[in-house]
């Protein structure tokens, strides 16, 4: 929660704090699904938000040095590419999604990783014939994934959604 401690603070300077970072996790939210929403519905022109996504955006959201919650929405956007835009309109950009997504399948925090996951299924569907040469590379992933225990920051529900989408995600592959 930026850069000062916890115990910097008083109770009520923390929970403002707190509550303004949860108003800021709900808008980085709301502005990933305007964007995925982009992605499904004008593909040719939402190719330019991708150079700026990828080049500007992506690099600082998806490090150790941000928030779970941040890497979640750097997550949420590479899988509206996957998913919206697939290899036909991004092919250059394709294996580093695919990295990417497949490093955050063993993030340690659940929400992260139900993200990261989710991403894993649709790489599978949406990768015809190029996904053969990652299929045992996310199978691996997805497997580490179910045996990720749960950390402080999960709840039995977040850890119970990453489970599912890990599942469902193996599904998909075999599916492909």
């Amino acid at each position: 929660y930026g850069t000062e401690n916890k115990e910097d603070l008083d109770e009520d300077e923390f929970e403002a704090l707190k509550d303004e970072n949860d108003v800021e996790d709900e808008f980085n939210c709301a502005l990933a699904e305007l964007i995925g929403g982009l992605f499904e519905s004008h593909k040719e022109m939402a190719l330019h938000l991708v150079d700026t996504i990828y080049e500007e955006i992506l690099p600082n959201v998806l490090t150790d040095n941000v928030t779970s919650k941040m890497n979640r929405f750097g997550l949420f956007l590479v899988d509206d590419m996957i998913e919206y835009l697939g290899i036909e309109y991004i092919p250059k950009i394709w294996p580093e999604m695919a990295d990417i997504i497949l490093n955050f399948a063993v993030h340690k925090v659940a929400e992260t990783r139900q993200a990261a996951v989710y991403g894993i299924g649709v790489l599978a569907e949406k990768s015809q014939e190029n996904f053969k040469p990652l299929a045992s590379r996310c199978l691996e992933a997805l497997y580490k994934a179910l045996s990720m225990k749960k950390c402080s920051e999960d709840t039995e529900k977040t850890l119970a959604y990453a489970r599912d989408n890990t599942v469902a995600a193996m599904g998909k592959i075999l599916k492909s």
